[in-house]
């Protein structure tokens, strides 16, 4: 894994400044997400690492964790499974790995099936699939043919921003508006804009024809924001782990797990319903496939989802770790 958002919809050749910051930055992220799968893999597995970590204080410290993690559970990943590979060639050093020793493993696993890492899964369908269930333009477009709640939300471009369409919208939701953009995990790309020309600033870097979601900014007081992992496969769609989202400066940083953390069958039923979208869209497996829900629970118990992240998430490591612990 080497945060394989933004090449799902952009060339990482051509990125704009912003980009190029914010996809170093979750790249920067994935590499902690990289230590934690010592700790959900097991014996005979092998973990790619990015190669800064073969430098003396990073391989300390991954000793460190590995100790840690064999203390806390009864299989691990050894150390003498680690390949490390280059940070900004990493899916090609790991295809050669791969390549050159067959037999090494049985299946090479993605955190996502992404651009970055067609060198590896090597299927156009499937990066098609995964572009399309990923995408915020796509889930606002097709998502209410399925009754999923979603905020009420205008899909428009930059060069449209300027449109009487656009400020209707900002006049409608009292100029409390969520300007989302392609691309980026962890809130990278969202942010809450409160006049066009706000918008307008934030992205003029970008081309005329950047897509733009604006979305009513929904009030915090009265909605808690959860995520939810579920488990797609061909005959059979169960929730995995359920979560509070922590933020800080309007980026995510953690997740609240444990018993206080629950949903109603009600609940449970309208995401079980997005993980059938997602699987009707292509999205599954025949053991099952992780697919990661973004939403908000109401006082009144009502549910407002937000987004689908078709692949591995953040939260969805120290949930596997928690699962190993209680076993």
């Amino acid at each position: 894994m080497a945060g394989d958002d933004c090449s799902l919809h952009f060339d990482l050749d051509a990125l704009t400044e912003k980009q190029r910051a914010d996809h170093l930055s979750n790249i920067e992220l994935t590499a902690m997400l990289q230590v934690a799968l010592a700790c959900v893999g097991h014996h005979k597995d092998h973990l790619a690492l990015f190669d800064t970590f073969q430098s003396d204080n990073w391989l300390a410290c991954l000793a460190r964790y590995q100790n840690m993690f064999s203390r806390m559970v009864h299989d691990t990943i050894p150390m003498d499974h680690f390949s490390y590979h280059p940070k900004f060639d990493f899916y090609d050093s790991v295809a050669r790995k791969a390549g050159s020793a067959p037999n090494l493993t049985d299946v090479v696993n993605l955190y996502m099936s992404s651009g970055s890492n067609s060198v590896i899964h090597r299927d156009s369908k499937l990066l098609d699939v995964s572009r399309n269930v990923n995408s915020k333009k796509h889930f606002a477009e097709h998502a209410p043919d399925w009754g999923i709640p979603l905020p009420d939300t205008l899909v428009t471009t930059k060069a449209a921003l300027g449109s009487e369409e656009v400020a209707k919208f900002f006049i409608q939701h009292n100029q409390n508006v969520m300007m989302k953009l392609l691309g980026l995990a962890g809130a990278r790309n969202v942010a809450a804009v409160e006049s066009v020309e706000n918008c307008s600033n934030m992205v003029a870097e970008y081309s005329d024809d950047m897509i733009v979601l604006l979305q009513a900014k929904l009030d915090l007081e009265f909605y808690t924001e959860m995520t939810v992992d579920l488990v797609v496969s061909d005959t059979a769609i169960s929730i995995a782990n359920t979560r509070k989202i922590l933020f800080a400066d309007g980026l995510w940083v953690g997740n609240l797990i444990g018993e206080s953390v629950k949903l109603t069958s009600e609940q449970e039923s309208v995401l079980i319903n997005v993980g059938e979208y997602a699987r009707q869209h292509g999205y599954s497996s025949d053991i099952g496939s992780n697919c990661g829900i973004d939403f908000f629970v109401g006082q009144d118990g009502s549910i407002v989802v937000t987004e689908i992240n078709a692949r591995w998430t953040g939260g969805l490591f120290p949930a596997e770790v928690l699962k190993k612990l209680q076993n």
